[in-house]
């Protein structure tokens, strides 16, 4: 299967790129002699007019051979007319550029059959609100469905987040809607990152608590990672609605869920006295931004006075549910309801966000900021093995990387299925493709500044696996690889290396300028050098292939 689901990948990408230039040569006139897919011995062929049509053994490429593609031949006035050599410098960059333009042009049209149709998408409603943005300030509440925004409509959280990031620091006026009733809210949108942000998230965040060992609730009956659901009546939708009205817990009548069992809970009298916490251990090797260092200080003192101040009960948000042995967490001493609090001083929002955090800085140390379910605090170094970018494959996860599964908190948010047509699903597929652009010329901007290791170069054993993992997570995931795979062609074929696409671009601005075509012997030393550079390149691929088979 892994053999069947590369072939296909890289035949599709291979005879799409090769049917621009094709397609293009034969529009401006020059003759097509073969149209291979494939090098080598021919699997079969036919000919059709002046075109041998061929599906040859080695699946790693394709090539289209025109008529007149050295200037060594002898050719008649009539024969120059389509030959490509011959033909004005403006044909024959259009000819070479078609390849890179149709592996442009294939994600636009694969994605907007995967986009047009039906969709699901998130409600606009208010989920979780971050304590102290501008959110909580402005009066949001959980639940609250927003219509519009500056009396424009917003159907889905997609429009809601696009807005919002359009306007930071610009006061934007809410239509909500609020237990049937209409109300409109101010909130002027914080700066991140060129962004606005407002800090509300589609999903809710699930009272399931954690406790400290020494918290008088425990003495009533609350044990971790219960599920409060009601205080006297009054039915808590949100870690947020409890944290912020922690005091109705006293004297309260408490409905939690344990187990899925609903239980009922008679909390007396609750002293929010200082708990006895153990010191404060730091466990790091050659850490040394003080920043990060500085930063998960504070947040460490800010959730012992959070603590503190809520009878010793937290959100689970972060805890382990699970260590896998023999990993980093293990090495590191996690266990079972330890609290994830923050990476390198900044909170940890998700499972995701810490995965990525690590995976975009394998070669970095981190410092995790941790509550032992013990209540001691700790700052632990985490560093990763020399070449662990080599193992990422699509099944990486947070438990394969690191080693732990953090407990789930999070209930999603409600949606609908919406109807999507011709001209949304083509922008939406143009603006897709033009992001994965972006990421991989970025990607290879990194590589060629040598910000990211060449090991990461992989060759057609690492495609063939990355087409059997994607062939396996399904139909759309497959296709979504081809996509991203076909603009990484597009752009690698553009890089300017004779031989490749990119390369006859160079070439023929060369002759642009100078006014006169390149002599035979120049454009020869010039496609050997590129040849030379292109085989180099694939032998190293290989290489690291085999590496990371050995490995």
């Amino acid at each position: 299967m892994q053999i069947l689901a590369g072939i296909l990948l890289l035949g599709v990408l291979v005879a799409f790129h090769e049917l621009g230039h094709f397609l293009f040569a034969k529009m401006l006139g020059v003759r097509v002699l073969v149209f291979s897919v494939g090098f080598g011995p021919r699997i079969f062929s036919f000919t059709k007019g002046h075109t041998e049509y061929r599906l040859s053994i080695i699946p790693l490429g394709g090539y289209v051979r025109m008529f007149g593609e050295s200037l060594d031949e002898d050719l008649t006035d009539e024969q120059k007319r389509y030959s490509f050599l011959h033909q004005a410098t403006w044909r024959k960059s259009l000819i070479a550029f078609a390849g890179p333009l149709f592996n442009f042009i294939l994600p636009i049209i694969l994605m907007f059959f995967l986009f047009v149709g039906t969709e699901e998408v998130l409600l606009p409603q208010i989920g979780s609100i971050a304590p102290n943005s501008p959110a909580q300030k402005a009066g949001f509440k959980p639940n609250d469905l927003v219509k519009e925004i500056n009396a424009k409509p917003i159907e889905s959280f997609m429009d809601l987040s696009s807005v919002i990031a359009a306007h930071p620091l610009e006061e934007l006026n809410f239509l909500v809607e609020r237990e049937n009733t209409n109300i409109n809210l101010l909130v002027t949108p914080e700066e991140k990152e060129s962004q606005g942000r407002i800090g509300v998230m589609p999903v809710i965040q699930k009272p399931i608590v954690t406790l400290l060992p020494q918290s008088p609730l425990k003495s009533y009956g609350l044990e971790a990672l219960d599920e409060i659901v009601s205080i006297n009546s009054t039915k808590i939708i949100s870690i947020e609605d409890l944290l912020l009205n922690i005091n109705i817990l006293n004297n309260s009548v408490t409905k939690i869920i344990r187990n899925n069992k609903e239980i009922v809970l008679n909390i007396g009298e609750l002293k929010q006295d200082n708990f006895l916490w153990p010191d404060l251990i730091k466990k790091y090797t050659s850490f040394i931004d003080q920043e990060s260092l500085e930063k998960s200080l504070k947040l460490l003192n800010e959730e012992k006075l959070s603590l503190d101040a809520s009878y010793g009960l937290a959100s689970a948000k972060g805890v382990v549910s699970s260590v896998a042995a023999q990993s980093i967490a293990s090495d590191l001493n996690l266990e079972v309801n330890d609290r994830l609090l923050a990476i390198n001083g900044e909170a940890i929002v998700s499972s995701p966000y810490l995965e990525q955090t690590f995976i975009n800085n394998l070669n970095k140390e981190h410092l995790l900021s941790v509550i032992k379910a013990n209540g001691q605090r700790q700052i632990l170094g985490v560093k990763f093995k020399k070449n662990t970018e080599n193992t990422l494959n699509l099944n990486t996860n947070l438990y394969t990387l690191f080693g732990v599964d953090l407990l789930p908190t999070y209930s999603m948010g409600k949606t609908k299925i919406r109807n999507v047509g011709v001209f949304e699903a083509l922008s939406k597929a143009y603006n897709q493709t033009l992001n994965i652009a972006v990421v991989t010329a970025k990607s290879l901007f990194m590589l060629v500044k040598m910000e990211v290791p060449s090991s990461q170069i992989g060759g057609p054993i690492m495609l063939f696996d990355i087409a059997k993992q994607a062939f396996d997570k399904g139909l759309a995931f497959y296709i979504m690889v081809m996509c991203m795979l076909s603009v990484n062609l597009g752009l690698l074929n553009l890089l300017p290396i004779p031989a490749l696409d990119g390369g006859h671009l160079l070439l023929f601005g060369i002759e642009a300028i100078q006014r006169k075509p390149l002599t035979p012997k120049t454009r020869a030393i010039a496609t050997q050098i590129g040849f030379a550079l292109l085989l180099f390149i694939m032998v190293y691929a290989l290489f690291n292939d085999i590496s990371r088979l050995i490995k």
